[in-house]
């Protein structure tokens, strides 16, 4: 499939870098033109696109409009077969909307019909909404407009910065970008028309959308600072001087309406009866919080990070011992949720349920994880798909091979357990180095589901374990084999058929665990 990318901020580049990752044939980048910056706008700036592409050898476009009529005679000589358009910056014409032999579809960050236009990640903070999430559409003249492909939610955290909350759709976005184009090679995507009579808009924010009203209540105050963090920043004045604010939280506390405080750790700043307090911390840029009236709200602002990562370090103890994966044929079994009632009932919090469905569009990657997610204290762990384990709050990730690096999964998001398959010690020490948490090894015993794979056996599952790194034994594991395998040190186990198929899965759960604590 031969593909024309368009795209330009760092949005994009996951989309971009997804594409090549996958091995799809992308025949150019199309971005905006370097953008002059500096005091004497003197230095050109290459979009973050831009840069992405020259490091892979990827041909690239900056036409100055996309109209331009010869720009539409070099992208007709490429031919391609499908256009990817991701945060590229113009309104397309129709006459290069219709070039590419399959169209065009757009990465847009919100569940279409909800906010469409310019800035969707920024409004949907402003706006106080609960969820949002990504829409792969089909391009069309109006805008944002198309036909939906898929969607995937995602829940917005209540101290979220649109910075944060932009840098999680990327990935989820780059993710279901990739699956709906498999799902188009094959033929099985079903678009979706808008209603369009729910649309609601994104429209490009301002200098008055960014300014601070400190007589609006604390909880405005609060969504106004995180959704302009980092950019462009929310303001206000402090003695005839423009300041920015950012960071901020609402939080208890009394003050006249534009009071500043001093704190351990910043400023708070009081507005009316709903009231902020904004903490701002030294140097240039000051976060921001605030203040309210006695038994109203003030917004007290979080220091801002700085330095480099953090040394990650995980206590094996929370890691569940025992480990339930499904597959298409479970995932789609109409007594699913009934055994996995059993099997949590048969594992309690030492049971991790995981929805894995290689076959699953990613719809149904979130409904199975969804299902999966009912049955506390187990937790749910998503394999393959991050972006679904962003949308359903899994525990835990399982990295496949087309999958993001640990250290870049754990950017997504630092709570969760991250492991990885590996069937020799070779594996298990490039996985141990790239920074995973646990250790999927297997088969251990031979399994029908893998003939032609050599069973590790006993001895070598002992050499994996001696790296240090929880082991979860995967292949032919049943209570009766786990005797044979005590020795080698393992911190659990994982089943597919042994436990989804069991005559009774919690009984089969709880033998399991009973045999692992010896």
């Amino acid at each position: 499939m031969r593909i024309v990318f368009f795209g330009t901020p760092e949005f994009a580049v996951p989309s971009f870098q997804a594409l090549l990752g996958e091995g799809f044939d992308v025949v150019a980048a199309v971005t905006r033109p370097d953008a002059p910056q500096g005091r004497s706008r003197s230095t050109a700036v290459p979009p973050p696109v831009k840069t992405a592409a020259a490091a892979e050898d990827v041909p690239v476009l900056q036409p100055p409009r996309p109209s331009d009529g010869e720009f539409l005679a070099r992208v007709r000589a490429l031919a391609p077969d499908i256009g990817v358009v991701v945060a590229y910056g113009h309104i397309l014409p129709p006459d290069l909307l219709a070039l590419p032999r399959s169209g065009m579809i757009n990465v847009h960050p919100s569940l279409l019909p909800e906010l469409r236009g310019a800035a969707p990640v920024e409004w949907a903070i402003l706006n106080g909404l609960r969820q949002t999430g990504v829409t792969i559409m089909q391009m069309e003249a109006g805008l944002d407009s198309g036909p939906i492909l898929l969607q995937i939610p995602h829940d917005i955290d209540p101290d979220v910065t649109s910075g944060e909350l932009s840098g999680h759709l990327a990935e989820m976005g780059a993710q279901a970008l990739v699956e709906t184009l498999a799902l188009l090679e094959t033929d099985n995507v079903r678009p979706r028309a808008q209603e369009h009579a729910r649309a609601t808009y994104a429209p490009k924010l301002t200098r008055e959308t960014a300014r601070i009203r400190w007589t609006d209540p604390a909880e405005r105050v609060a969504r106004v600072i995180r959704a302009l963090d980092p950019k462009p920043g929310a303001w206000t004045e402090l003695d005839g001087r423009e300041i920015k604010l950012f960071g901020s939280r609402v939080v208890d506390g009394r003050g006249a309406p534009g009071e500043i405080q001093t704190t351990d750790d910043g400023l708070r700043i009081a507005t009316t009866a709903d009231s902020d307090h904004a903490r701002g911390g030294g140097g240039g840029r000051r976060p921001a919080g605030g203040q309210a009236a006695h038994g109203r709200l003030r917004l007290a602002a979080r220091p801002r990070r700085t330095g480099g990562p953090a040394v990650h370090v995980r206590s094996p103890a929370a890691l569940p011992r025992l480990h339930a994966i499904t597959d298409e044929r479970i995932a789609r079994r109409p007594d699913l949720a009934e055994i996995a009632a059993q099997l949590a009932a048969g594992g309690g919090e030492e049971l991790a349920l995981h929805a894995r469905g290689r076959a699953l569009s990613g719809l149904e990657h979130f409904d199975l994880a969804s299902r999966l997610s009912d049955y506390p204290p187990t937790r749910l762990f998503v394999n393959d798909r991050l972006d679904v384990a962003l949308a359903a709050r899994a525990a835990g990730v399982h990295l496949g091979r087309s999958s993001l690096a640990p250290v870049e999964a754990r950017r997504l998001e630092s709570s969760w357990w991250i492991g990885k398959s590996v069937h020799d010690l070779g594996e298990a020490e490039a996985a141990r180095v790239g920074g995973v948490d646990y250790l999927l090894v297997g088969p251990v015993f031979p399994t029908a589901t893998h003939p032609d794979r050599e069973p590790l056996g006993p001895a070598r599952l002992r050499e994996i374990a001696g790296l240090g790194l929880p082991v979860i034994a995967i292949g032919g594991m049943t209570p009766e084999r786990l005797s044979e395998v005590r020795d080698a040190r393992l911190h659990g186990v994982a089943a597919i058929r042994a436990l989804w198929d069991a005559a009774d899965p919690g009984d089969a759960a709880r033998r399991m665990l009973k045999e692992l604590n010896g």
